[in-house]
């Protein structure tokens, strides 16, 4: 009967870091073009890449990438919502006028008596 070898622990260093941090940015990259970016051999990121931990760990970047994407599309939604708020508030202020104040301004210029005009703003 063989003995199987047992595999060494999987430890996590910084080319792995580097290299799961290249998968996790979803672009279109060959084995190689990511072994030369993390300065690696294609066949120690293929090795990587057959170990279970590896390919969790890049996964686990990948989610944590992709969160972090949609936390800051979300707080720039808000931001824009926001200022599209205030326009329209702006807008509407800017269409309407006060009309309390348009016309305590009429009753004025008309020499209105002061207690006709505190009656006419009562209800506004």
């Amino acid at each position: 009967m063989k003995r199987q070898k047992k595999k060494a622990p999987f430890i996590i260093h910084e080319k792995h870091i580097e290299a799961a941090k290249i998968f996790a940015e979803g672009g279109y990259f060959t084995l190689q073009e990511v072994a030369d970016r993390v300065g690696v051999s294609r066949v120690t990121l293929w090795r990587w890449w057959q170990r279970r931990e590896f390919r969790e760990y890049c996964d686990r970047i990948r989610r944590q990438e992709v969160a972090k994407i949609k936390r800051e599309i979300r707080k720039q939604s808000r931001q824009e919502v926001r200022e599209l708020q205030k326009k329209e508030e702006a807008i509407k202020r800017a269409e309407n006028g006060n009309p309390a104040r348009e016309l305590e301004k009429w009753l004025k210029q008309e020499n209105a008596p002061p207690e006709m005009i505190k009656e006419a703003l009562k209800g506004m």
